[in-house]
């Protein structure tokens, strides 16, 4: 075990503070070594990145609808060795209520934080990494993964991208980390190439869904909900949530439940969930098709 995790495609470190003051080892998978007389409030992430690299630290507003990108509680320490330190000195804070427990995720300053790299020819990568628990506190796990990997292009509307696979979906839902200062700092010096294609090129549509009992998986996030939260479209065009507890599939080897952009699924039931009029239901017994 070791005090930092090494990220080493997008080229990061990551430690994780235990309420601002003691730094914990951590596992294999993520795994954070909390001692067993401690009851976390909350978790400090402190972020190490090379200096010459063109990498943008930030949080989405996830609390809002099409949210935008900020640094509320993010703060540089400084810079040594050719590497830059960042801070979280606004802590991922953790949800208790009754038996369940879950880092705090539909928030402006939520559960994680997004790595924006960009090349000097145009692609960019959008890397997450934050604090979950999917077994209601017994495993605290610092998670890191690609969100959204593509190209972006200039057009007459100003800039588009397009997805390396379409399983990382649009650009547009991403597009406001255009308005980021820091990454419009790194776009002055890109080269991008102009854009010729197709409008599906940018948004593929997803599959069609064969029948009553199925769906088509829009997007699903580990980071949310409290054991990860996502999207189905139905076959009649309609929308249902997606939760973690209710897919029956493996996990991956760090103990995750993923599923991805365009995965057929079958359900058994899609109930109403939620208190919002006409908030979507929500299905249960999902298993993977395709």
């Amino acid at each position: 075990m070791a005090q930092v995790k090494l990220f080493e495609e997008p080229g990061i470190g990551v430690s994780v503070l235990l309420s601002g003051e003691k730094y914990l080892e951590i596992g294999k998978h993520g795994e954070l070594a909390i001692p067993e007389e401690v009851k976390p409030k909350g978790f400090n992430l402190v972020v190490l990145i090379p200096e010459e690299s063109r990498i943008v630290i930030n949080q989405k507003n996830v609390g809002q609808t099409k949210g935008g990108y900020h640094r509320h509680a993010l703060e540089q320490l400084g810079m040594e060795g050719g590497v830059r330190t960042l801070v979280m000195h606004d802590p991922i804070s953790i949800e208790r209520v009754g038996k369940n427990v879950w880092t705090s995720w539909h928030a402006a300053k939520s559960n994680r934080i997004d790595c924006w790299s960009l090349t000097n020819d145009g692609h960019v990568d959008c890397f997450q990494v934050g604090i979950i628990t999917h077994d209601d506190g017994r495993t605290f796990l610092l998670l890191g993964e690609y969100r959204w990997r593509g190209m972006l292009f200039r057009d007459k509307s100003g800039i588009v991208g397009k997805p390396d696979y379409p399983l990382w979906g649009p650009f547009d839902i991403r597009c406001s980390i255009l308005d980021d200062p820091e990454f419009k700092g790194c776009l002055e010096s890109c080269s991008l190439p102009v854009w010729n294609g197709k409008p599906e090129e940018l948004t593929v549509p997803m599959d069609s869904v064969p029948g009553n009992g199925h769906a088509r998986v829009q997007w699903y996030v580990p980071f949310a909900g409290q054991t990860g939260q996502g999207i189905a479209i139905l076959n009649d065009g309609s929308s249902a949530w997606m939760h973690g507890v209710d897919i029956l599939i493996q996990p991956d080897s760090d103990g995750i439940k993923r599923l991805q952009r365009n995965d057929l699924v079958r359900y058994q039931e899609a109930i109403k969930w939620g208190t919002k009029p006409g908030a979507p239901p929500k299905l249960t017994k999902i298993e993977r098709v395709s």
